[in-house]
């Protein structure tokens, strides 16, 4: 099954606005959040906390090597952040496809041969497998829309 690690509290709160977190795990996919940002980035998810992630079924990843998201941050710190970076060098070391909003990080990623998606392609993913009928996943897209804390791409 393949590994989606999740990069930034942004994607998880498009997630979670549009009601959506519960049938991604419906996916044949195993969701992965970096342990740094489940302790320090995670804070208000719109209802959610990450103790209720874990119980879900999202995965709390551990990297192996520590020192490669040190290493990357240091040669792309003008362009990503210290945990940013812990989520790409687990996207890399699980052969992983690293799951993010964030511009930066997504050049980034895509110059190292790291697969990258967002959330409009796990919505797209949720459409195709016909986890969500359609009203229920245009609901969800207009709640990400309208909330003031979201972003979707133009």
């Amino acid at each position: 099954m393949a590994r989606i690690v999740i990069s930034d509290s942004s994607v998880l709160m498009d997630l979670a606005v549009g009601r959506l977190l519960e049938a991604v795990l419906t996916l044949p996919f195993d969701f992965v959040i970096p342990d740094v940002m489940l302790e320090q980035e995670l804070v208000d998810l719109d209802g959610y906390d990450p103790a209720m992630l874990c119980e879900m079924g999202f995965q709390a990843g551990e990297l192996a090597n520590v020192q490669a998201a040190f290493d990357l941050f240091v040669e792309h710190r003008k362009d990503v952040g210290l945990n940013d970076c812990f989520a790409l060098a687990m996207a890399e070391q699980t052969q992983g496809i690293l799951m993010t909003g964030d511009q930066g990080l997504r050049r980034v990623s895509r110059n190292r041969g790291v697969e990258v998606r967002g959330t409009l392609w796990v919505t797209s993913e949720l459409a195709t497998q016909e986890n969500v009928d359609a009203a229920g996943l245009l609901d969800g897209l207009e709640r990400i829309k309208q909330h003031p804390r979201t972003r979707l791409p133009r």
